[in-house]
């Protein structure tokens, strides 16, 4: 009998570990509690300030400082997965928060304030965040994903609205105070163009990209849609016939980012969307894909130069049509 319950509790675990990788399963807690604001004899420092002690290498934090902002990201939708952005006056910020389901936690617009003590500042592909101390010399930073780590250092205070959105043109693109924040791109246009890397069952893959959308009209990809492209037009004969079966055992949920036109910004924005979200499989409006002008907003970050923007979720307030 004993032994029947250990393997019956061993199962469950293994369907909540691999639950964790599935787009749906995201319930709402509730409320998120709330605490007094943080004091301590610390220093508050504003998010420039804290980013600014970046010098090129990782930065080990021995200060004993505090930095504080709103949550401006949600991982309830799929997104941002074990990531958490907040933002001050000053600008946006990266914490590499390891866990899921933080939306239950830190709601949209709470204040939360990090002891940044111990921790630290690094960047990975030109991002910077801030984490626990890295022993991997090919990671800046490592995710703060011990529990009572986060209780050391995760204050959480009131709740108020989120900040409007800073609107982001052609002139302010390379700003870095705005990566980690929550903006708005206004009139951008579809571009008709997709980055997307499909794997096969042997470890091979094939990259989709270049002035063309392949087909690939969703905000994302799940398993599933990928193996319907596959069977439907091989991503417009990307995938020669003779490799079908392969990439049809292997199909997995892809990560893809659809490229808009920023006005009188020869570098495009890439919408880069999970395929875990829920909204993966989710056909972008057809005004977009028809060329109409929309206001999009998300978090954006930049990776090896390239901007990109990460939507909470796909409602009327990320994507709206321009009338």
């Amino acid at each position: 009998m004993r032994k029947q319950i250990i393997l019956l509790l061993a199962a469950a675990a293994a369907l909540v570990s691999c639950r964790e990788w599935q787009p749906v399963f995201t319930p709402d807690y509730g409320e998120a509690s709330v605490t007094a604001p943080y004091a301590l004899d610390a220093n508050t420092v504003s998010i420039a300030e804290l980013k600014a002690m970046y010098k090129g290498s990782p930065c080990n934090i021995t200060e004993d400082i505090v930095v504080r902002g709103q949550v401006v990201s949600s991982d309830q939708y799929g997104q941002n997965y074990r990531l958490l952005y907040i933002e001050d006056i000053s600008g946006g910020l990266e914490i590499k928060l390891g866990q899921s389901q933080n939306y239950n936690d830190y709601k949209l617009g709470q204040w939360i304030y990090v002891k940044c003590q111990d921790l630290t500042l690094g960047a990975s592909n030109g991002m910077l965040s801030l984490g626990y101390p890295s022993d991997d010399p090919k990671y800046e930073t490592a995710y703060i994903d011990v529990p009572e780590l986060i209780a050391t250092h995760i204050f959480k205070g009131r709740i108020e609205p989120l900040p409007e959105p800073v609107a982001i043109t052609a002139a302010n693109m390379n700003d870095g105070k705005n990566f980690g924040r929550r903006v708005c791109f206004p009139g951008v246009t579809y571009a008709n163009q997709v980055f997307v890397i499909i794997y096969d069952n042997g470890g091979g893959s094939t990259y989709l990209r270049n002035a063309d959308n392949f087909g690939i009209t969703s905000w994302s990809m799940s398993a599933e849609k990928v193996r319907q492209h596959i069977l439907t037009d091989r991503f417009k004969g990307a995938i020669p016939e003779a490799e079908v079966e392969n990439y049809l055992a292997g199909a997995s949920a892809v990560n893809t980012s659809q490229y808009f036109t920023v006005p009188g910004s020869s570098e495009p924005l890439q919408v880069r969307t999970s395929g875990y979200a829920k909204f993966a499989d989710s056909e972008m409006p057809a005004a977009v894909l028809a060329g109409a002008k929309v206001d999009i907003t998300g978090i954006l970050t930049v990776y090896n130069g390239q901007f990109q923007l990460t939507l909470n979720d796909d409602s009327e307030d990320s994507v709206r049509q321009v009338f």
